[in-house]
C-alpha cells in the first residue's frame, strides 16, 4: 500500500505526484491509497502575493501580486489539481505556520471535499500551537482537534 505524505512544498510534490499518477493509465499501478498534506500551500504565485507586505518597497510589492501566471516556472498549482483525487486526504494545518497561512490548507481542504458530496473521504486537523515542524514538534495525533 502506498500513502503519499508531503510537508511545505513536499505537499506540493506529493499532489503534483499523485496526479501525474492518477491520469496516466501506465502508472495507476502506483496509485497511492491515501496522501496526508501537512501545512502546504495552494500555488506558488498564491504564496507569492500573500508574503508581500507593506514594509517592502511598493514596487516590488506591486510587481509581485500582479505577476502574471506564466512568469512562473514552476508553479505547483496545488488547488487545481487536488478536486480530481478520488482517494481519501489528510489535511494537517499548524495554525501557527510562520510562513504560510492556515486559510491555504482550508481552501485545499474545501476544493477536495466539494467533488465527494455523498461520502467526504478528506479530513482537516489542526493544532492552534502547530508551525512549520508541526508533526515533529507534536509528533502525536492525540493532542490535535479533529
Amino acid at each position: 500500500m502506498i500513502v503519499l505524505f508531503g510537508r511545505s512544498l513536499g505537499g506540493a510534490v506529493a499532489i503534483g505526484s499523485t496526479y501525474k499518477i492518477l491520469n496516466n493509465p501506465r502508472l495507476r499501478k502506483l496509485q497511492p491509497k491515501a496522501l496526508i498534506l501537512e501545512n502546504t500551500f495552494t500555488s506558488i504565485p498564491d504564496v507569492a502575493r500573500k508574503m508581500t507586505n507593506e514594509q517592502m518597497n511598493p514596487i516590488i510589492s506591486w510587481l509581485i501580486r500582479f505577476l502574471p501566471g506564466w512568469f512562473y516556472r514552476s508553479r505547483f498549482d496545488s488547488i487545481s489539481k487536488i478536486n480530481t483525487f478520488d482517494i481519501p486526504i489528510l489535511f494537517i494545518s499548524g495554525l501557527k505556520d510562520e510562513l504560510l497561512p492556515a486559510s491555504m490548507m482550508e481552501e485545499l481542504y474545501n476544493v477536495s471535499f466539494s467533488v465527494f458530496s455523498l461520502q467526504p473521504v478528506s479530513n482537516i486537523i489542526s493544532h492552534p500551537l502547530g508551525n512549520k515542524m508541526f508533526i515533529k514538534t507534536y509528533g502525536t495525533l492525540s493532542k490535535w482537534n479533529t
